[in-house]
């Protein structure tokens, strides 16, 4: 431990106010910093050669040693990042920060803190060159950065900037636009598709994209793989795709994080590597990925414009989802501060939002006869949970109460509520969610809303590896259908996900995978998604499943960051950013 933290523990256990004297034995100073007598006495005369502290050393009976912090502590945390330059330090201050109530204490000094080691930070690439590195704090490590597997909003918000789809929905247009294939074409039936691979697009390791690396990422997608009948190349750069049935709305779900085209056999590596340093197309490669931090750099051979970045380096720091809950952009908490707000105060901070982005739902566990042969109990546990009090009551995320999945319907709202007397299942429910905050939050507040009306839930809260072993014991699962920059690829991602249709019973399952493909066969895009509503309307008929709300995301950021919006995933893309230099010039 350094000298600095050692001055900032005893200044935020002893400190009153500035020039003031303080009681300060070497007892006193022991306890606090967990040492013995001999070496806080070392500690407190290194201070005084620092200049930091000046002691007063009490002479006879009843007189005391005194001690006056000249250092304060905004000075102190400047001191920390001078003499600090790694991961550890960033973690150790953080919890230093924590144990010591700097957090409740002086939101000045947090602010200090993220200003000095996050955002850009200009690294020497050479004797003659200098580079913009991004360095970001987040709260929790990842799980899996392999498309196949990412699921969390977070995990497939670094799938875009690490590999590529073959297309990308443009929102404005509501249109298919090329990604790293240049041109589509189907026969009548939707049934036969020919793709069309760029030329020179190279993956991170060297290798040139070839029709082999999309065949191989074609049959690892879930959803694709009912109506895969074969894909095959035609040429080095053309694909030829064969499906048992139409499906019109193929490039659409090609848009989708599932669909980001990874190299044939994953480049050689295994699963489990593959899922922590993949390897893709996209503008920025995984350098470095552990449990203390991700370092992506910017792939110099890329086949678009590269980034203007050269380096994001994201930090996992617990403490960091305390902190950022502090932030208010008015009387609003501000959520996400993607980068450091820079020292330039209020004036030099801009904010950003985003509405309408994941959904979170219930489902219940129809695995359970209880729960499978009792329609009316799962109707009127969905009837009694007041979305708009519940997002009311409980602030960001959530933005606006979900009538439904799709954002211009209230399919929920025609829920029947049932009029007879409803038999309750022995026992209490069990409700299980992943041990985020927000969901935690949710479910606590659902679980006091049933025992109002006499129904006893537990809460159960799991980690994220966890979750599938414990939906299973579950009778209701609190979960999250994740957005998409195209509504159809969200819809597809949600009916088809093991997250739902895992725990519903195989005659709905058989139901839903007849809706799809009644949609799948429909060529224009308006009337396949109100074939999709008919799934919605028979998982909600049925007191199967009810969407609770929409989330929203908000951010605040620095003047000098220039290229910032939030994507659909409410993050921030790295691959549009910049810094603008200090030229005297107001933006």
């Amino acid at each position: 431990m350094k000298l600095i933290d050692h001055y900032i523990r005893l200044w935020s256990t002893f400190y009153k106010t500035d020039g003031e004297p303080v009681k300060l034995t070497r007892e006193d100073a022991a306890n606090t910093l967990g040492c013995s007598e001999r070496n806080a006495v070392h500690v407190l005369n290194n201070l005084e050669e620092e200049g930091w502290m000046k002691r007063t050393k009490g002479r006879g009976r009843g007189n005391v040693t005194r001690a006056t912090f000249l250092l304060g502590l905004t000075d102190a945390v400047d001191i920390y990042a001078a003499r600090s330059a790694g991961h550890e330090d960033f973690k150790r201050f953080a919890e230093l920060a924590e144990e010591c109530g700097l957090l409740e204490q002086n939101e000045e000094v947090m602010e200090r803190f993220f200003s000095n080691w996050f955002g850009a930070a200009l690294e020497n690439e050479s004797e003659t060159a200098e580079t913009d590195h991004l360095h970001i704090p987040y709260f929790r490590t990842f799980f899996s950065l392999d498309p196949k597997v990412a699921a969390r909003q977070s995990e497939r918000h670094m799938i875009v900037h690490i590999f590529n789809t073959l297309f990308y929905w443009d929102e404005r247009s509501r249109r298919v636009v090329p990604g790293i294939a240049h041109h589509i074409e189907a026969d009548a039936e939707g049934r036969e598709w020919m793709i069309y691979l760029r030329k020179h697009v190279c993956f991170h390791h060297g290798k040139t994209l070839s029709a082999e690396d999309v065949i191989f990422s074609l049959r690892r997608i879930a959803w694709l793989e009912p109506f895969l009948a074969s894909a095959e190349a035609e040429e080095e750069l053309t694909v030829k795709v064969k499906l048992t049935e139409p499906l019109f709305a193929f490039p659409v779900l090609l848009t989708s994080t599932s669909g980001a085209v990874v190299p044939d056999q994953l480049g050689g590596l295994s699963g489990s590597a593959f899922a922590r340093t993949p390897i893709g197309t996209g503008p920025f490669m995984v350098k470095n990925h552990d449990e203390e931090h991700l370092e992506l750099a910017s792939h110099r051979r890329y086949f678009r414009e590269r980034p203007h970045l050269e380096g994001v380096t994201i930090h996992f720091l617990q403490s960091y989802e305390k902190y950022i809950r502090m932030r208010k952009v008015g009387d609003q908490p501000l959520p996400y501060l993607p980068f450091h707000t820079g020292a330039g105060g209020v004036d030099r901070v801009r904010h950003a939002m985003r509405r309408g982005l994941s959904v979170k739902y219930l489902v219940w566990n129809m695995n359970h006869q209880s729960i499978r042969e009792n329609k009316p109990f799962r109707k009127k546990v969905m009837a009694l949970i007041n979305r708009e009090q519940l997002v009311d009551d409980l602030g960001y995320p959530r933005d606006r109460g979900a009538g439904s999945f799709f954002k211009n319907s209230r399919m929920a709202d025609k829920l029947e509520v049932p009029q007879a007397n409803v038999t309750q299942p022995d026992g209490k429910l069990i409700l299980v969610t992943y041990d985020l905050k927000p969901h935690v939050e949710d479910a606590k507040w659902i679980a006091a809303a049933c025992m109002d009306q006499g129904i006893d839930v537990e809460v159960r809260a799991v980690a994220y590896d966890m979750f599938s072993e414990e939906a299973a014991i579950g009778h209701l699962i609190l979960a999250e259908s994740p957005s998409d920059e195209a509504e159809e690829a969200m819809l597809w991602g949600l009916f088809t996900s093991n997250q739902l249709t895992g725990n519903l019973d195989q005659q709905t399952v058989i139901s839903i995978a007849v809706r799809l493909s009644d949609a799948a066969s429909r060529p224009e895009l308006p009337e396949r998604i109100g074939r999709l509503g008919r799934i919605e309307d028979l998982l909600i008929t049925q007191g199967l499943v009810l969407p609770l709300y929409w989330t929203y995301q908000q951010a605040a950021f620095s003047s000098e960051l220039m290229g910032v919006r939030l994507n659909a995933f409410g993050l921030v893309p790295f691959d549009e950013l910049f810094f603008k230099k200090a030229t005297g010039i107001l933006v």
